[in-house]
């Protein structure tokens, strides 16, 4: 089972143009994100997910042989989607460009936590997103809202760690036994 990190990026940021590759420490913060993810020992692939209008990130990404997947500007399902078929991926995990202080720790163990059903792990460093590729292509081809192809965790949170069930109770004994508390 191939599990492929996919770092959504795009250029155009009205708050910070240019963000993508603005200097932090002496390298662009999309190769700190980079960088962290590649640390992660549960991770097999680490690509860029970016966009047509996105001219610079792909140059850097050719440059610096980082695998890239250039899609839709407004449709990231379809982008993620897209990338995944690309890169073949089993189980995809969402991280996005902006968050140069991801924990490696923090996207294993979402990985971890991930029983084939999206899971999210969230802190103040940043959000990883966990799901299989079988839910995106779901989602890919059942959603035609636009905000849910956008917010595609509208879509896939259907697993929530409050507990109701067993399934529920063993989710988070899992989740607590690891030191999670």
């Amino acid at each position: 089972m191939k599990t492929v990190a996919i770092i959504m990026s795009r250029w155009h940021s009205t708050r910070l143009p240019g963000k993508a590759l603005a200097d932090l420490c002496s390298k662009p913060l999309l190769q700190h994100v980079i960088d962290r993810t590649r640390e992660a020992k549960l991770v097999d692939e680490v690509v860029v997910a970016t966009t047509i209008n996105s001219q610079p990130i792909i140059d850097y990404c050719e440059a610096n042989n980082i695998p890239y997947y250039v899609g839709s500007e407004d449709d990231i399902l379809d982008r993620v989607y897209k990338a995944g078929i690309k890169f073949k991926a089993d189980v995809v995990v969402r991280l996005w460009g902006d968050c140069p202080l991801i924990s490696p720790k923090q996207i294993d163990k979402a990985i971890e936590l991930f029983d084939g059903h999206y899971v999210t792990v969230g802190s103040e460093f940043g959000i990883v997103a966990v799901t299989s590729f079988r839910e995106i292509k779901d989602a890919w081809l059942n959603i035609s809202n636009t905000e849910h192809r956008h917010w595609i965790h509208k879509y896939l949170s259907r697993v929530l760690y409050s507990v109701d069930t067993q399934g529920d109770l063993d989710r988070i004994e899992k989740y607590v036994s690891q030191g999670n508390n």
